[in-house]
């Protein structure tokens, strides 16, 4: 299985280089960035909870036809947590392949050496991510994500010590959009396939539903709001995450 995640992440990274790289230069295309920052009750990801309370999520997105360049962050606000997160990707006819690098700052700040990408002692987890937006017909999106680089290695069945072995561990997500013209809404289930950094089995990660609306503050302005919940089977945990958006 390690092995055709391998060959999956190489044919990732080159295939839809050619394919866009094509499509670009047919098009007469424009730089598009866009910024912004949600507030959040608490940061929760993926079904897991990291920091101990409110977070700040920075962001920033580039487009210039068919590649994009982005990026993330998380910060807690009593400064117990901090991850960035870069990403570069291609759309290639409604599948867009990328690439990904997310670094946890240690909670000793003296000791960040962020530009360490050493396998073996590096921070960072590099991840290959693959996503259907759907169709009309089939109004459902698809996201597939596999870290390939970094800490994201193999425990011992017995002990649960970390070893030297990349463990590849995956993270399959669904999610189905619907809504009306005041609300939105999104329905998501996210599976593994193996013992990996989600859970030690195949099996459900995360299953919820996020509802978004704008709240009118001015004839002019309305602020975007959300609020997700988000239930963990495999850790028995539940969240209810509210947050605001900028």
């Amino acid at each position: 299985m390690k092995r055709l995640f391998i060959t999956w992440i190489l044919l990732l990274m080159v295939c839809p280089l050619i394919i866009a790289q094509q499509e670009t230069l047919e098009k007469k295309s424009k730089v598009k960035t866009t910024i912004g920052v949600d507030f959040m009750s608490r940061y929760v990801w993926r079904g897991l909870d990291y920091g101990t309370g409110a977070s700040a999520q920075p962001w920033t997105n580039t487009t210039f036809g068919a590649f994009n360049l982005s990026s993330w962050g998380a910060f807690s606000a009593d400064g117990d947590y901090a991850e960035i997160v870069l990403k570069a990707g291609v759309t290639v006819r409604g599948v867009k392949f990328q690439i990904g690098d997310t670094f946890v700052h240690p909670e000793e700040k003296k000791d960040i050496d962020y530009f360490e990408y050493g396998n073996d002692s590096t921070r960072h987890n590099l991840s290959a991510n693959l996503f259907f937006g759907g169709t009309p017909s089939l109004p459902v999106k698809f996201m597939i994500s596999t870290y390939f680089h970094g800490p994201d290695k193999e425990r011992d069945k017995v002990t649960r010590v970390k070893t030297t072995k990349q463990n590849f561990s995956t993270y399959i997500l669904a999610t189905y959009p619907f809504g009306n013209e005041t609300t939105a809404y999104e329905a998501h289930l996210a599976l593994t396939p193996a013992d990996g950094v989600y859970r030690q089995d195949f099996g459900v990660v995360d299953f919820g539903l996020t509802i978004k609306k704008k709240i009118k503050l001015s004839e002019n302005y309305k602020l975007p709001v959300s609020a997700a919940f988000i239930a963990n089977p495999y850790d028995d945990n539940f969240f209810m995450v509210f947050g605001f958006h900028i």
